[in-house]
Parts: C-alpha cells; sequence; structure tokens
C-alpha cells in the first residue's frame, strides 16, 4: 500500500558508536601524548548534545507503523513503540494488550487527521506545545484528536497556549473557527465551550468586528451554540469578560474544564 512515510532511525551500529563516545573519559596528560599521534576514531559530542543522544538512545528499537487518514494512501508514521507507551496509557493498552494491533505492531486511523496526528506525533518527542500552532494548524480537529485519545495534558497546553496566542496578538475567532469546533469535537468539549464564551462576549462588545448579521446566523444555525453561548450571558449576568484575559481571581481554563 503506498503511502507517505514520517520516521526516525538508529542502528545498532550507530547507537553502539554513539555509546561509546557518551561513556569516553577524559584522557589523561601522557595518554593525551601517547595519541596525539594516531587518529581520532571516537566522535566529540558537546554536553548538551549528549543529553539528547542519550535520550535518542532511551527510545528503544521496536517501531510501530501508524496509519493515519482515510482512503488508500493513508500518511504512515514510524513511531518508536517505547516513547508512546509509556507516555498514554491509551496506546500502551493498544500495543501491549491482547489487541491485533499489539501481535502486529501496527494500527490504522482512518478517521483522524493526518497533519494533527503529525503535531501531536511531534509533541511525543519533543514536549514542545507550540508545534501545533507554529505550523499553522487548523485548532479544532486537533483537539477532536486528543479528545478522542483522552490526552488532558497536551489539551491543556493547546487551548492555554491558543489562548495565549490570541490574546497576546489581539486576533479574533472567526465564525468559520467556531462553526468548525461545533462540528468536529463533541457536546461538552473545551473548546466548543471557549468558542460560546467567546461568541457571548462578541454578542455584547463593538469590539468583536463581526456583522450583527452573522453573529445572529451562526447562532441560529450552529446547533447548540446559543444555548451555550446564554450559559456563559447568564455567568456573569450579560456581562462576560474577555476570555482571552484571565477575568479576575479566576483562570480562563478552571472555567472551561
Amino acid at each position: 500500500m503506498p503511502s507517505d512515510s514520517t520516521s526516525l532511525h538508529l542502528t545498532s551500529g550507530t547507537t553502539d558508536q554513539i555509546s561509546n563516545s557518551l561513556d569516553n573519559q577524559p584522557a589523561t596528560a601522557s595518554e593525551d601524548k601517547q595519541k596525539s599521534t594516531k587518529p581520532k576514531t571516537q566522535l566529540a559530542v558537546k554536553p548538551k548534545l549528549k543529553k539528547e543522544l542519550r535520550r535518542t538512545i532511551s527510545f528503544g528499537t521496536d517501531i510501530l507503523d501508524l496509519y493515519v487518514g482515510p482512503g488508500d494512501n493513508p500518511k504512515h508514521f514510524k513511531v518508536h513503540k517505547k516513547i508512546l507507551c509509556q507516555k498514554f496509557e491509551v496506546f500502551d493498552k493498544m500495543f501491549n494488550g491482547g489487541f491485533l494491533e499489539a501481535s502486529e505492531s501496527k494500527a490504522h486511523f482512518p478517521e483522524d487527521n493526518p497533519e494533527s496526528f503529525a503535531a501531536f506525533i511531534q509533541w511525543v518527542y519533543t514536549d514542545e506545545i507550540h508545534y501545533i500552532l507554529d505550523r499553522g494548524l487548523r485548532i479544532s480537529p486537533t483537539v477532536a484528536l486528543l479528545e478522542k485519545y483522552q490526552l488532558p495534558k497536551l489539551l491543556k497546553g493547546l487551548i492555554k497556549e491558543f489562548i495565549h496566542q490570541i490574546g497576546t496578538h489581539k486576533r479574533r475567532v472567526n465564525s468559520t473557527a467556531v462553526r468548525q469546533a461545533y462540528e468536529l469535537t463533541s457536546e461538552g468539549s473545551t473548546l466548543r465551550k471557549l468558542c460560546a464564551w467567546t461568541v457571548a462576549y462578541y454578542m455584547v462588545t463593538e469590539k468583536s468586528g463581526w456583522p450583527k448579521d452573522e453573529t445572529e446566523k451562526v447562532l441560529l444555525e450552529v446547533d447548540g451554540l446559543l444555548g451555550d453561548a446564554l450559559t456563559f450571558l447568564r455567568k456573569w449576568n450579560g456581562s462576560p469578560p474577555n476570555p482571552y484575559h484571565t477575568p479576575e481571581g479566576e483562570s480562563v481554563w478552571s472555567i472551561l474544564s
């Protein structure tokens, strides 16, 4: 089956060479003199790089083949089993339990968004949440993915980073983003709540940039949005604060979660 491939490979020879280099101790003065005429065969590894190399070696050698997206040409990801299963219980059960995926070391995710999955895998290896937003990905498919696999830590980081970027750069959430959030996520979703809070705020401020008829159209056409927005209007007696600036005495996340 043809597919695009994203992978990280370490051969046993490369691993041995790196390990030997990392464990190499500084030589004495006499040893340095004796070795000065011999060709250098060891890798020169800086302290910061040593940490990264040790971390890479700790990934293990077992590789999972993950196929993401619909159709006959899904995106193919090669991921280290150890790091994925150690970080996430849902994948540990999938690949270390009695499921078919465990025996074959592969799995298919036809309903998931390949770009969002790529951002998720990037985070698995780097612990950097900003990759998801800096690459220009739409937030709704990524949130849907994280909620589906019950990854609350990453979800919280993504939502908080999204709020920070909107507030810092004074961006506006448009009606298309709100529609997509309600289309791709389920009832009770953190992103749905944030969008409903946003619409409630836009309803009572002139700074939203939304034409009045557009606001009314979205409220009528997006199932569940009107009721959710009214919840936030009632909470603050008709004057909800800007969700992209933390309300006094409360954190945005505690209200959304």
